[in-house]
């Protein structure tokens, strides 16, 4: 005589045995603690389960729960950066000058399309500086971005008004009607959040 099983559980069931577990967390990545978790959830809700007509065992929910695993994978998306857009950022390094190690400032320039970069360094991060490093990389690239992307810098924002708004300084205005080239900011508190790129 051939085993068949009496009772089939429905993908539904499953799920709600999974929740009812409390491991919702088990879906995204089993690793071996969660997985040792999981069987402690699995058999501290085993009578919920059989009152609410569940029939399956430890091993039924375990296999929906690797099975969804692979549907809830890491994904990625190809970043695509039309020509003529650029990144403008501010950083700090420690750099020797004369024998002796100091803090610098630099802009970095970069055309992401291209791979284009530009670097240069500065005693400190001012006005003058965001506007001298700005000329001194159109010129050395030779034509001005279409857009320019950049963090929420104080020298070019003055204030956040919420969403992608911007009360731009003075400086940056007059800096972006000379060299006629359209921005964007990066989203506020979010390092590597730069919308559209």
């Amino acid at each position: 005589m051939e085993y068949e099983r009496q009772s089939k559980n429905r993908p539904q069931e499953i799920a709600e045995a999974v929740f009812c577990c409390g491991v919702k967390v088990a879906c995204r990545r089993i690793s071996v603690l969660r997985t040792f978790a999981f069987a402690r959830g699995f058999v501290e809700h085993r009578g919920d389960l059989r009152a609410a007509k569940f029939c399956g065992g430890y091993s039924t929910v375990k296999s929906y729960v690797r099975g969804e695993q692979l549907h809830i994978r890491e994904m990625f998306v190809p970043l695509v950066h039309p020509p003529g857009e650029a990144q403008a950022d501010f950083g700090e390094a420690l750099v020797v000058i004369a024998g002796v190690e100091q803090k610098a400032h630099y802009l970095a320039m970069d055309l992401p399309h291209s791979d284009g970069c530009f670097v240069i360094a500065f005693p400190a991060e001012t006005t003058e500086s965001f506007l001298e490093g700005h000329a001194s990389a159109l010129e050395y690239f030779g034509a001005v971005p279409t857009r320019i992307l950049y963090d929420n810098a104080k020298i070019a924002v003055a204030r956040i008004l919420g969403g992608e708004e911007r009360t731009k300084t003075k400086a940056f205005l007059e800096l972006q009607s000379h060299y006629l080239f359209a921005d964007k900011f990066g989203w506020p508190a979010k390092d590597n959040d730069k919308p559209g790129w």
